[in-house]
């Protein structure tokens, strides 16, 4: 589950995972000088995990769920109204829309920091033995290596 054949397209529309297509798609969407979840999940998650030959089944949504944990880390400690925080129009290919938050560019720090020392070596575990295993053993690749003693 979660693979695909990338020689025979097989799992994939156009060659695109459901996910870079999900990205594209959406992308013009974000307002300038805003980023969204989606941009970032996709360059230190989903595309490191495709790269390494995993692609991420439709029912996965991790941007959801770093997307929960950063804005609580955004109202929690650095004290930022995420209600005020603008959003956009994020159409998936059932034909459901949401509207996500929009991040200014300024925040880009704060997540990369939360995302890389928190919700991946604390969260994405659990996350990833609960929805699909198979995709455990690609987490290593993105985890910070332990510094040599």
């Amino acid at each position: 589950m979660g693979r695909i054949n990338w020689l025979s397209g097989q799992g994939a529309q156009n060659g695109y995972s459901y996910h870079l297509k999900r990205y594209t798609t959406n992308l013009q969407n974000v307002p300038y000088g805003h980023w969204s979840m989606l941009q970032e999940m996709m360059v230190g998650l989903i595309g490191p995990m495709e790269s390494r030959g995993y692609v991420l089944p439709e029912n996965m949504l991790p941007d959801i769920s770093e997307g929960r944990m950063f804005c609580k880390f955004l109202r929690d400690v650095l004290h930022v109204d995420t209600d005020a925080l603008p959003t956009y129009r994020h159409d998936f290919e059932d034909g459901r829309i949401v509207y996500p938050k929009a991040y200014p560019n300024e925040l880009l720090p704060a997540f990369r920091t939360h995302f890389f020392e928190v919700w991946l070596p604390n969260k994405a575990q659990a996350y990833f033995e609960a929805k699909d295993p198979a995709a455990l053993e690609y987490l290593p690749f993105l985890l910070p290596k332990p510094d040599a003693a």
